[in-house]
């Protein structure tokens, strides 16, 4: 009977009583002071737990406290005889069972707290065969390219720094702030600008990053194991590639703007090898290219195309290298025997 009216209180307190268990409960609290006071603590125990869960850890480590001080000196026990013994020892193991429950809600804030305290990103990925443009939340935006991704602190408008970090391929036009300098992290690579625009090209398979300069000033740095190492400021039209395998790098001046048509829909070869063509055809087209001769891939070709369909770009590439191609659902292999003869007369 005495875990009845327990749960009928459990009830009450919760807002799901119905009327027949409301009218059971109030004759039970009014057959005694006793049941009285066993019905107030009870409320009291599941009124804490819900401070807990509602209020967080300050109120909620008072509302612990308080419950812990309760079973410890049987403030909330009622003081009774003979039959309502039992149900003193009910309440006793019921109190210290939403101890046990407030402890693990404590212990699940505790870390809940701790996780909040690291940085939660936003990301976006394109897949292949797709570019996007987004709008950053300090208006900078981002031209992405296909098979790259970006992602940024969710806190990034109020951040003292607006941090970016990115894999594949992405031009930025970044709106000034001298307040607040912008980094791109890319690959152990770290490029620092405060308004400006500029491409970075950090492919994994590629085993380089590319930085390119259109406007403003940027500075690269390289992540050592304690400490970055300044590389070189780059302006306008002059261009930074860093071996990723050995940290050397090597500085250019451009007169074109072929590293970053990619983002107007231009497809730009220049003094590309047969495996760099097929990797950024990949990218393009969402394909799998397979060279017949894979070990004669080292001759190099320069050519720029508008964007157009596959099986047409394929057509001009066999005019111009005398290689042809079959391309069969998402297969494109390139028959590059050409490449191989004129490798072998090397």
């Amino acid at each position: 009977m005495e875990e009845y009216y327990y749960q009928l209180i459990q009830a009450y307190s919760e807002n799901r009583i119905d009327e027949r268990g409301l009218a059971e409960l109030r004759e039970w609290v009014e057959e005694s002071p006793e049941n009285l006071s066993a019905f107030r603590d009870a409320l009291s125990v599941f009124e804490s737990a819900r401070n807990y869960i509602k209020t967080g850890t300050d109120r909620s480590e008072s509302a612990w406290s308080k419950i812990k001080a309760g079973i410890e000196t049987g403030s909330f026990l009622p003081s009774t005889a003979g039959r309502k013994k039992s149900f003193r020892a009910y309440f006793a193991y019921a109190a210290a069972a939403l101890v046990v429950i407030l402890c693990g809600l404590f212990f699940f804030t505790r870390i809940s707290d701790s996780r909040d305290r690291h940085p939660v990103y936003v990301e976006f990925l394109n897949p292949k065969g797709k570019r996007t443009k987004l709008i950053l939340p300090d208006r900078s935006v981002v031209y992405l390219n296909a098979a790259s991704r970006v992602r940024y602190n969710r806190d990034f408008k109020i951040a003292k720094k607006r941090e970016v970090f990115m894999e594949g391929e992405a031009f930025f036009e970044v709106t000034p702030d001298a307040g607040r300098p912008f980094l791109v992290q890319s690959g152990g690579v770290s490029t620092t600008v405060l308004g400006t625009s500029f491409n970075v090209k950090a492919f994994g398979e590629e085993e380089k990053i590319v930085i390119t300069v259109r406007t403003g000033k940027v500075g690269v740095s390289l992540k050592e194991q304690t400490n970055d190492k300044f590389l070189q400021f780059l302006l306008p039209d002059q261009q930074l590639a860093i071996d990723t395998r050995t940290g050397n790098y090597s500085f250019s001046n451009l007169n074109t703007t072929d590293d970053t048509e990619w983002k107007d829909n231009r497809i730009v070869f220049d003094n590309a090898t047969l495996d760099e063509i097929g990797r950024s055809l990949e990218r393009w087209y969402n394909i799998k290219v397979v060279m017949r001769y894979p070990q004669d891939t080292g001759c190099r070709f320069t050519a720029k195309f508008d964007y157009i369909p596959l099986n047409r770009l394929m057509d001009l590439m066999t005019e111009m290298t005398g290689d042809g191609y079959s391309l069969k659902n998402d297969l494109l292999i390139i028959d590059n025997k050409k490449c191989k003869q004129e490798e072998n007369m090397d």
